[in-house]
């Protein structure tokens, strides 16, 4: 492309060139894909384990990533896009969200945007890196860069000599076509690749199935699980490793500080509040599972309960009149009339307080006895014609299935809500929910939005 003044300019946002580094984050899934966290990604300290869940590595998801140069100390922002689209920022302290393209320029390249430009200092000291969901404000940025600490447990750190001699260790690696290959968004689809089984917004499905013979209702154990992401998938990547190595190798041009010719890397960062959300998610799929095979079979369930509650009332019916009867007949005996003796008489007769109280014990002993006798006849009887016509073995099907379906939901729900709690008690997510630590409106916004999701529906199960 021409860069003569009376040709098209080039696009500021993706035709630029200098040390390029492509970021992705950590994000959880169901167990059993076909991508897993690479040798060169394996974190410091091991992630919180679940039973049916696994780790593997995603493009960004919509929210803002933070550079830090220890050289000069200064700071540059990115918002990064629905899509996983990189956007540099004026300022870092003023970075401003950014939903979707709005690059007008002839020459747009979009596959450039899927990493960052970042400036020749890299090349002269380390640099620190970090994504959040939400903006750090000036109080953060401060904080982040005069305190060595708490910088190393937010952000990761890529060194210069990383840049000629990239180990593949420590979260960083040299981009490749193989490397990229082990980032989800990047796989060839295929029936364990994550984008297929783990989609975005995926449509309702049914999850209870029924026969018209025996055993007339079931349901697949494989199915109750999470149904979906709560973040698109970066779809034009997909089969595109190459695509973006070759634009990488073209943007990213340098020397370092020995005049030797730099490389291009890959980084992974922590998402401890993705992760956390998405676990969150999880737990919504298996509630609407339960609330789906209430609907899918609420036929079947008005049936049930319509049933039981005529056989219950056909036996309170007859016991209430049984009840009734039985204290009309002894209405009028000694004992019940005595009841109705002044406390002047009582107490001028001994033991006469006494005897009516034992009285009208063995009168309602002699009610309640003669009630649920009148009952149990009564759906011997009464009730005996409805039962006949019902199909026992099926009603006892039904029953016996949504009994295992509810055992299956709560067993997996324990294990996920045991993870989800590992998740809140873990130092990643402490430590990046430690990011809105002032008094200011916005930064109480963005930490409740971050807590509140995460804490969601924990109730539901006795973890």
């Amino acid at each position: 492309m021409t860069t003569s003044p009376l040709g098209p300019k080039p696009c500021s946002h993706c035709q630029i060139s200098g040390p390029a580094i492509l970021p992705v984050r950590y994000a959880v899934v169901p167990a059993g894909l076909s991508a897993s966290v690479p040798a060169w990604a394996k974190p410091d300290t091991p992630f919180p384990t679940g039973d049916g869940y696994d780790y593997l590595l995603r493009a960004l998801r919509q929210g803002f990533v933070y550079v830090y140069y220890e050289s000069n100390r200064q700071w540059e922002g990115w918002s990064v896009a629905e899509d996983g689209s990189l956007w540099k920022q004026p300022s870092a302290a003023y970075a401003r969200s950014q939903k979707k393209s709005d690059c007008t320029m002839p020459y747009h390249n979009p596959t450039n945007l899927e990493m960052l430009i970042l400036s020749p200092v890299a090349l002269k000291g380390n640099c620190w890196i970090a994504f959040t969901s939400a903006k750090w404000r000036t109080g953060t940025l401060e904080r982040y860069g005069s305190d060595a600490n708490a910088r190393k447990k937010r952000m990761q750190c890529v060194e210069y000599w990383q840049w000629t001699t990239p180990a593949n260790e420590q979260r960083v690696a040299q981009a490749s076509v193989e490397v990229l290959n082990e980032i989800a968004d990047y796989m060839t689809p295929g029936p364990a690749c994550p984008v297929l089984t783990l989609p975005y917004n995926p449509p309702v499905r049914r999850i209870s199935r029924t026969d018209s013979a025996s055993p007339w209702f079931y349901f697949d154990e494989g199915e109750v699980r999470a149904q979906g992401t709560l973040t698109s998938w970066s779809r034009r990547r997909c089969e595109q490793a190459q695509r973006t190595i070759d634009a990488m190798q073209k943007q990213g041009a340098g020397v370092n500080r020995y005049d030797k010719p730099i490389t291009q890397l890959v980084v992974a960062l922590d998402d401890a509040a993705g992760i956390a959300h998405e676990l969150a998610g999880f737990s919504d799929d298996m509630t609407a599972l339960h609330a789906g095979w209430l609907d899918e079979l609420s036929i079947e369930f008005m049936s049930v309960q319509s049933l039981a509650g005529a056989r219950n009332q056909i036996q309170q019916m007859e016991k209430a009149l049984a009840e009734k009867h039985t204290l009309d007949a002894f209405s009028s005996t000694a004992n019940y009339g005595m009841d109705k003796v002044s406390g002047g008489v009582i107490a001028m007769v001994p033991g006469a307080d006494t005897q009516r109280q034992s009285a009208l014990n063995d009168l309602l002993q002699r009610a309640q006895l003669s009630s649920e006798q009148a009952g149990d006849e009564a759906l011997a009887t009464s009730w005996a014609k409805y039962d006949a016509e019902l199909n026992h073995d099926k009603i006892n099907a039904f029953n016996a299935c949504y009994e295992q379906f509810c055992k299956v939901i709560a067993t997996r729900m324990e294990a996920l809500h045991g993870l989800r709690i590992d998740w809140l008690q873990s130092a990643p997510f402490i430590t990046c929910s430690q990011d809105f630590y002032s008094t200011s409106v916005e930064d109480n916004l963005s930490y409740r939005e971050i807590v509140d999701y995460a804490l969601a529906s924990l109730n539901l199960t006795d973890t």
